[in-house]
């Protein structure tokens, strides 16, 4: 309707406008197209302006400013139709006439520059109905009214021109209606209908009712009469039958026109009836449906007013259908759960869909339920009237959850128990060729731990490292035992031998998904890399090394320092800090370094004292230090082979 009514405000705005350019520039063709017929006055063309323009301001978005410039422009036409009335009804001349330019030899003109008194009237009624509709709220019936009154007078108008009943277009005496008014004036009529949606003629003819649905179908056979009749007096004036002859046959033609529209109506209102009785089955299928259904349904108008209650609701939430309806959604709504109104019935109400929010809602003795909420507008048409919910009960759901997820912890447990047992055996598989006590690889995790923390690296790093790092000399079981556990020194091919545990462990631990075991792969690699660039396997130097790699190198040294080994007795704790404080910068990281040192000597030894007497002898013992034998270092570094 928009377009037809922004259509009708662009060709009267135009005809204004081709009528005061042909008064500006004495043009006559525009003033009256039709040779010998009145000519469109001035001020008829100026109020044709004036209510084209107000017409095209109410299709625009509306606003405060844009409806007060259309009811300006209504405003003028009325104006100019009420002073016309007004100089016919006094009998004298206001001088608004000729105001603008001068009317001379106007053709059938009885006052010059004067408007017809039909157009006149159509001003004041059209620019009324515009005037009506600028406001906040427009006055369906006052502006049909007036829309009403100005389409009869435009359509008099047109009939008289074209059955050349001139007493249908003018007063006795007085000046005609110009044609081109006639038809200007019954596109505004039109337009200015069309644009009123709340007004009769919108809402009879385009309503989905019944009503409407017959209008559409007769007015085209009403619309086919005027030009019967007109076919009628054509023949009758060409000689093809006498006056008696042509009456006989419009009689007949109407009477055959109306009996195929009745004809018509009754098909098209039987179809529409079907359509309401397949309506109506579906309705009632669909209510079956909701009434049979364990779920709770429910709805509410826009308000929030609870409008139905199926039986699910009723055993869900405990409150019967006459004890709800009428009342507000919100009683079902936990105080605490106040937001879910927002989030589901304001947004149904926007026309969105809220699939599956689970939520708690209110019981009738005032527990709480957990319910699965499901959400969807309520349109009747394009327009939302409410929202409906969904509501499913998942309590027993969320138990079994709950169940299951105590389960699933307590098995994850488990698979953490029988990992970490799974790589300290692996760990002892390899220890237990090399140490007597089989704690090296336990200590050295615990104070790889220590160092860690004390670096301030993360948590989770820490924990990672802490199993990982037993793992760091897995590849000795891959070397031989005369090698391994020779008590002298060790010739160049065997100790060329022996490095090649580094190899072996990162080998035999590659591939895994596992963060410990790829994080034991990297510790396997590179706890004998020197931080000068002097180790094995890589040549690796500085930070280039990985931190996990660097911080074992450190720890082993100690630990196999400070306890007993096939080549050496145990040093003290205090001889072996000060080996490997000479050692920062060249074999070790000072940053490791320093961290181990400021650990108390508490927490050096007390990895090894946690695990009983079996640990060996105290690194606190005041005996000195074995030599190492020399095959047994790195080109004189502290670190074991």
């Amino acid at each position: 309707m928009r377009h037809t009514t922004r259509a009708a405000a662009i060709t009267v705005m135009a005809t204004g406008l081709l009528v005061l350019a042909g008064w500006a520039l004495n043009l006559p063709f525009l003033k009256g197209p039709v040779p010998g017929l009145v000519q469109m006055k001035a001020n008829t063309a100026i109020g044709l302006l004036a209510m084209g323009f107000s017409l095209f301001l109410l299709t625009l978005t509306p606003s405060d400013g844009l409806r007060r410039a259309a009811g300006v422009a209504g405003g003028v036409a009325v104006l100019i139709g009420a002073l016309t009335v007004a100089e016919y009804l006094l009998g004298r001349n206001l001088g608004i006439d000729e105001l603008v330019f001068r009317d001379e030899n106007g053709i059938a003109t009885v006052h010059p520059g004067r408007l017809a008194p039909q157009t006149a009237i159509e001003f004041l009624c059209l620019g009324s109905a515009l005037v009506a509709m600028s406001g906040r709220r427009a006055r369906h019936s006052l502006v049909d009214a007036f829309t009403g009154l100005g389409l009869v007078i435009a359509l008099f108008a047109v009939l008289g021109y074209v059955y050349g009943a001139s007493s249908l277009n003018k007063l006795p005496s007085l000046t005609p209606m110009a044609l081109h008014t006639a038809i200007a004036c019954l596109i505004l009529s039109v337009g200015v209908a069309a644009s009123h949606r709340g007004g009769f003629f919108v809402s009879g003819l385009t309503g989905h009712r019944i009503g409407s649905v017959a209008a559409r179908r007769l007015l085209p056979f009403v619309l086919l009469l005027p030009a019967l009749g007109w076919l009628r007096l054509k023949g009758q004036a060409a000689g093809l039958y006498s006056l008696e002859t042509g009456v006989a046959l419009l009689v007949l033609i109407c009477a055959v026109v109306f009996a195929v529209a009745i004809l018509y109506l009754a098909r098209t209102l039987n179809r529409v009836d079907a359509e309401r009785e397949r309506t109506l089955a579906v309705e009632h299928l669909l209510a079956t449906l909701v009434d049979a259904s364990n779920e709770a349904i429910l709805s509410a108008d826009t308000d929030g007013i609870l409008t139905s209650w199926n039986p699910g609701a009723e055993r869900l939430y405990g409150y019967r259908a006459e004890e709800v309806l009428g009342s507000p959604l919100s009683m079902l709504i936990p105080p605490a759960r106040g937001r879910d109104r927002a989030r589901l019935f304001e947004a149904a109400l926007a026309g969105e869909r809220v699939a599956r929010y689970d939520t708690q809602r209110l019981h009738k003795d005032g527990s709480m339920l957990d319910v699965a909420v499901t959400a969807a507008p309520l349109k009747q048409g394009e327009v939302v009237i409410g929202a409906c919910a969904i509501s499913h009960d998942i309590s027993e759901r969320l138990r079994a959850r709950e169940i299951l997820e105590a389960t699933v912890q307590e098995r994850t447990a488990e698979l953490v128990r029988s990992r970490e047992e799974t790589l300290k055996c692996l760990a002892l598989a390899a220890e237990y060729r090399d140490d007597d006590t089989a704690q090296h690889t336990e200590r050295v995790g615990a104070r790889a731990a220590m160092v860690a923390r004390q670096l301030g690296l993360p948590d989770e790093f820490v924990a990672l490292l802490r199993q990982a790092a037993p793992l760091h000399d897995v590849g000795k079981i891959g070397i031989p035992d005369e090698i391994l556990l020779k008590a002298g020194k060790l010739t160049r091919e065997e100790f060329e031998a022996m490095k090649q545990h580094t190899v072996m462990g990162g080998n035999l631990l590659s591939g895994s998904d596992s963060e410990i075991l790829q994080l034991a792969e990297r510790i396997a690699l590179t706890h004998h890399e020197r931080w000068d660039r002097g180790g094995y396997p890589a040549k690796l130097a500085g930070e280039d090394i990985p931190i996990a790699g660097r911080i074992v190198a450190v720890v082993d040294s100690f630990d196999a320092m400070t306890n007993d080994r096939p080549y050496r007795r145990a040093s003290s704790v205090t001889d072996a800090l000060g080996e490997i404080r000479r050692c920062s910068g060249s074999q070790f990281d000072p940053a490791v370094v320093a961290a181990l040192v400021e650990l108390h000597p508490r927490q050096l030894t007390s990895a090894k004292r946690s695990r009983g007497a079996d640990a060996g002898p105290s690194v606190t013992d005041p005996s000195p230090s074995g030599a190492t034998p020399p095959g047994r270092t790195n080109q004189g570094s502290l670190q074991t082979a």
